[in-house]
């Protein structure tokens, strides 16, 4: 079979085609697979040319000529294929590898170097060789660093032979030996030379602290990351390059004080106190007197509401889930997603598009996860009504 791309010689300056097969391949059987540029492909016999066929076989124990044409454009090139079937004097080394390291080939003397990682034990290692097709190498028993490495490359006639000097060197260790980051959950450390400084909430357990660490490539941590280890005391935690040279960290867990209260917290309890005396002392229903008033029901839903009932039941409160009764007529029936969206202050306008799209799951959500905006906006000007009252307070003699 004809293939220019395979160990065929193409010299298109002179148009002419040379091929080399494997020994004793019959030449006078030929299919030539040829690709071209031009629309057809024709061989001549005797004084005719003809169309090459796929599926015809041609006679190349003589030189044969080819011409590729474009009638298109009223162009043709003859070209002159000569193909042989002798013993090949190809003898290169086309590749050269140690494991994941390829090695650099420079063909026109011969040499190839090659850079592993390092630590890499050329006696456990065995290169792969790449040689031209038919032909053999042979070369070194073992691997060394530094010196040269002669393979002879033989090629398929025994004749023709080409030697090549192979050099492996070792990429040298890495030096890198910090602590890139230190960080405890969503916390990072400061690194600042060689002391970290952890700064944890109050009543953090610094016992028993799992803190991640990032070093520098190819080094080690001791101890390692994401082990527990106890930070009552500053703690020192030792990077090894890979060169084997160390660097010592100290680290300081600090954990916060203990919250102060605020110094408004007396008087946010009394504006809360007497936001919740006014909502049971106000009657609900229209807005005459110009005074926003709300039920026990809104108050609960924002947390302004006293507990009654068991310690540790739940409060009253929307939810995000479908958890809301009232009694009807002596009987509990569940909370529609229409009343609970009416609850959070909705048009039923807006309640119409919602329903129309979403599920009754996906609407409770909404209505749960949701707040009262006139609600919120009520609540503020109460405090801020109560504010002035105790402003005002505090002013009197």
């Amino acid at each position: 079979m004809l293939r220019r791309a395979n160990t065929a010689t193409d010299a298109t300056k002179q148009n002419t085609i040379t091929l080399n097969l494997p020994v004793n391949t019959d030449l006078t059987k030929l299919k030539p697979v040829i690709t071209h540029m031009g629309k057809t492909v024709s061989i001549l016999n005797g004084s005719t040319w003809e169309v090459i066929s796929p599926d015809e076989t041609y006679d190349f124990s003589q030189p044969r000529q080819l011409r590729v044409t474009n009638e298109q454009y009223q162009l043709e090139t003859d070209y002159t294929v000569t193909v042989t079937a002798n013993r090949s004097s190809e003898c290169d080394i086309l590749s050269y590898s140690i494991g994941h390291a390829m090695g650099v080939i420079d063909q026109e003397n011969r040499t190839i170097t090659i850079e592993v990682p390092y630590g890499t034990a050329l006696n456990a290692q065995t290169p792969v060789i790449e040689v031209s097709e038919f032909a053999k190498v042979t070369g070194p028993s073992t691997l060394t660093f530094g010196q040269p490495l002669t393979y002879r490359v033989t090629a398929e006639d025994d004749n023709t032979t080409k030697d090549y000097h192979v050099t492996i060197t070792e990429t040298p260790a890495a030096t890198g030996k910090s602590i890139l980051s230190f960080s405890y959950g969503s916390i990072s450390a400061t690194i600042s030379g060689t002391n970290i400084t952890l700064n944890v909430p109050f009543g953090t357990d610094v016992t028993a602290l799992k803190p991640s660490i990032e070093v520098s490539p190819f080094a080690t941590v001791s101890p390692q990351s994401d082990t527990a280890q106890d930070f009552t005391n500053p703690v020192q935690y030792t990077v090894t390059a890979q060169n084997k040279s160390q660097q010592v960290y100290t680290v300081t867990v600090k954990v916060a004080d203990k919250p102060t209260d605020p110094p408004e917290k007396d008087k946010l309890y009394r504006i809360r106190n007497n936001i919740l005396a006014s909502s049971k002392t106000t009657q609900a229903g229209p807005d005459h007197d110009g005074r926003v008033v709300f039920d026990d029901w809104v108050l609960m839903n924002l947390g302004f509401a006293e507990r009654t009932g068991k310690p540790g039941a739940p409060m009253h409160t929307l939810t995000t889930k479908d958890r809301h009764g009232v009694l009807c007529e002596g009987r509990i029936r569940r909370l529609t997603p229409r009343e609970c969206l009416r609850l959070q202050g909705w048009a039923d306008d807006r309640i119409d598009t919602v329903l129309a799209i979403q599920s009754d799951n996906q609407a409770y959500k909404q209505a749960g996860n949701g707040v009262t905006v006139h609600v919120v906006e009520a609540i503020g000007r109460r405090i801020a009504a109560m504010d002035a009252e105790l402003r005002g307070e505090a002013l009197a003699p």
